[in-house]
């Protein structure tokens, strides 16, 4: 509900694509940002197979038996990553003890996160609970990010000590190969 529509309203000005699930119509905005997707849908399991293994998927319903339908079905049924779920520290155990019980592998619990968001957080307002869960969602997305991609280039401290005469750091420049291609470009 309000978290959802708080985390929408952040993450629309950040760089990703958004599908909002929601079964109610009224929850939406008239107009959406352009990296959002509107699926309003009666069942909101339905979408769980459009969606690729890479995604991030924030269960963040107004129901905690649609929480735990949505939560079971991508612990089961998919291979995602990353899940966060909103919720209490009660609640994650009642909900880990139930997933135990209907069969979830250790492996498969390791997928997701309950309580989603950054614990250093401590509001509970619907747009405190949402900065919380997006700071959480955009490190996670900016270490991977940076452990897919090397950086490129030269630091700044391989900069100034090359400037600075240091004839070790420029070597060391140099035999980067990919600080190498940098200057090039």
């Amino acid at each position: 509900g309000h978290v959802a529509q708080a985390v929408v309203k952040i993450l629309s000005e950040c760089d990703c694509r958004i599908s909002w699930v929601d079964s109610r119509p009224e929850i939406f905005p008239l107009q959406l940002a352009p990296n959002v997707s509107k699926q309003c849908l009666q069942t909101p399991e339905e979408f769980l197979d459009r969606l690729t293994p890479n995604a991030d998927v924030l269960i963040l319903t107004h129901d905690h038996a649609l929480d735990y339908r949505l939560l079971l079905e991508l612990l089961l049924h998919t291979d995602i990553e990353s899940i966060g779920l909103i919720g209490s520290a009660t609640k994650a155990k009642r909900f880990r003890q139930r997933l135990i019980h209907d069969g979830v592998s250790e492996q498969a619990l390791s997928r997701y996160v309950c309580p989603v968001g950054d614990t250093a957080i401590k509001g509970k307002l619907p747009m405190e609970v949402a900065v919380s869960i997006c700071a959480q969602l955009l490190a996670k997305s900016q270490t991977a990010s940076s452990k897919d991609n090397p950086r490129r280039g030269v630091s700044w401290r391989e900069i100034k000590s090359v400037l600075n005469g240091d004839v070790s750091a420029s070597r060391s420049v140099a035999a980067d190969p990919v600080s190498r291609s940098s200057k090039q470009e």
